[in-house]
């Protein structure tokens, strides 16, 4: 195994350097003549690669890019060669092995797709493996319900929250789950006991990051996390575990630092959460590692930060998902001292409550959401949209009916313009059906302040280098003309109309 990887290092240590910008930057006098030597490389942090995404990428020709979403800061842009996702679906074709899965099983893939998902993989290791999928994606509740009806599926690929939500609706006479392979988020010790003797369901936990794929998962009938061999080198480093992917090409990552707190221990790693931190507004930080030492010392499931504000306080408040009898007056009082907030609840520019619910509010795929369950705060939205936290800002809107949708657009004329077509542009990668409520009206209200800087930012993406950034640009150029038929002859007249029209005929 250790020649194995010793190969593995020194070609992929070699190649970075010879085809990437940053690793030609970083590495000077590179000798790796044994496994410790790695060691002796700088360590990568996800701040170099949001910063420098394309200087990561080698000359190899793109088949896939993958995107996260950049819920604080800029997302993380991977790119993958036809060889590196043919390599993660053998991965994965390996952990649906060690769940038990069978050619007699039925799995529903119920997980994003596309740029910012994993579901593909999924989906290519089933059909490799010659098992039925359904490929559901990332879509509404009564969509998977009607599919469980339907196909009569024995395996769910989910998310440990969504699977909680959808086993709360699903009729006990329709299900027909024996195993959840679950991913995306942290559980707590008693998640899987829990969901066995309430629902009868095996769950099998994975591991893995948008930017190396999976990692490890959970073998059926066995405890704890397996790594997968000879894909990856891992390491500890100051608690937290460092990743080199032996074989991706498209972006190499040589002592990658993802941020997950672990232990290793025979090939089998422990998670113990996230070492990150959250800024909100006026210095609130929310360190989400101790949120889950908290909760998860309660027997807590998972948790929610609902954020609102009333008058001139900011009210948080944390969901408990778990058992009736968590104590949520206990968990609040250690929250308030480990998080110290005690001066800010004095002074009563906070108010924290906590309480234990059934019912889980959108999706957690990631710790903290910015919602509001009961009444749209634009003062916050507005205060997320300052700072830049599309995401947050995103998930903090209400469910767009008719009678509060005005509200959401009120909050724009606070905003500047270029900030506008921002945040219309981010709404724009999720193409659901939130972004055709919102972005026709966000784009609209932008082609009404300023029509010039809004054509100019489409034909910035429409010409960018980076094929991505262009289908992207298709996308808004078809939610304006749609909704702006009438009036896009004014667009066209414009001095930079014939490059505009030429891009427009080019994706239709």
């Amino acid at each position: 195994m250790d020649e194995i990887q010793l190969s593995a290092l020194k070609y992929i240590v070699s190649y970075a350097y010879e085809h990437t910008l940053f690793y030609k930057k970083l590495y000077n006098n590179i000798d790796i003549s044994s496994l410790s030597s790695i060691e002796e490389l700088p360590i990568v942090t996800t701040e170099f690669l949001k910063k420098y995404p394309h200087e990561f990428k080698t000359d190899e020709p793109v088949y896939k890019v993958v995107m996260t979403s950049g819920t604080l800061s800029n997302p993380k842009i991977l790119y993958r060669t036809q060889q590196d996702f043919e390599k993660s679906v053998d991965n994965e074709c390996l952990l649906l092995n060690w769940a038990g899965i069978q050619k007699n099983d039925i799995v529903c893939i119920i997980q994003p797709f596309g740029i910012n998902g994993y579901g593909e993989l999924t989906l290519e290791a089933c059909k490799k493996l010659g098992i039925f999928a359904v490929p559901l994606g990332d879509v509404q509740d009564d969509i998977v319900l009607a599919a469980i009806k339907t196909f009569s599926p024995t395996v769910l690929d989910i998310s440990p929250s969504r699977l909680l939500t959808i086993l709360s609706k699903i009729k006990p006479e329709e299900n027909s789950i024996r195993l959840a392979m679950v991913a995306g988020e942290h559980i707590t010790p008693n998640f899987k006991s829990n969901i066995f003797r309430k629902y009868g369901i095996q769950i099998i936990n994975q591991y893995g990051s948008t930017e190396l794929d999976g990692l490890a998962a959970e073998k059926l009938n066995e405890e704890g996390l397996h790594l997968i061999p000879n894909s990856f080198i891992f390491e500890i480093v100051d608690d937290q575990i460092v990743v080199t992917s032996l074989y991706h090409k498209g972006t190499p990552l040589i002592r990658y630092m993802l941020g997950d707190i672990a232990t290793i221990n025979n090939n089998i790693i422990e998670v113990c959460g996230r070492n990150a931190s959250i800024q909100l507004i006026d210095g609130i930080i929310l360190e989400q590692s101790i949120i889950d030492s908290i909760v998860a010392k309660y027997n807590g499931l998972f948790w929610q930060c609902i954020l609102y504000n009333n008058k001139n306080t900011l009210c948080i408040e944390f969901r408990i998902f778990g058992d009736t009898s968590i104590d949520c007056e206990l968990i609040l009082k250690e929250l308030t001292n480990s998080l110290d907030f005690e001066d800010l609840v004095s002074q009563k520019k906070v108010l924290l409550s906590c309480k234990s619910t059934s019912r889980i509010v959108g999706n957690t795929r990631k710790a903290i959401r910015y919602l509001d369950a009961r009444n749209y705060s634009e003062t916050i939205s507005f205060e997320l949209l300052k700072a830049n936290c599309f995401e947050a800002y995103y998930y903090s809107l209400p469910r767009l009916t008719s009678s509060n949708i005005e509200k959401v657009i009120s909050t724009y004329n606070l905003i500047d313009t270029n900030k506008l077509v921002d945040i219309g542009i981010f709404i724009t990668h999720f193409w659901n059906e939130r972004t055709w409520k919102l972005c026709p009206r966000i784009f609209h209200y932008c082609y009404n302040r300023n029509s010039k800087l809004l054509l100019k930012k489409c034909l910035e993406m429409a010409v960018n280098s980076d094929w991505e950034v262009r289908e992207e640009a298709a996308k808004v150029i078809a939610i304006i003309v749609m909704n702006e038929f009438d009036r896009i002859d004014n667009w066209l007249n414009q001095e930079v109309s014939a490059n505009f029209l030429r891009f427009f005929l080019q994706t239709l």
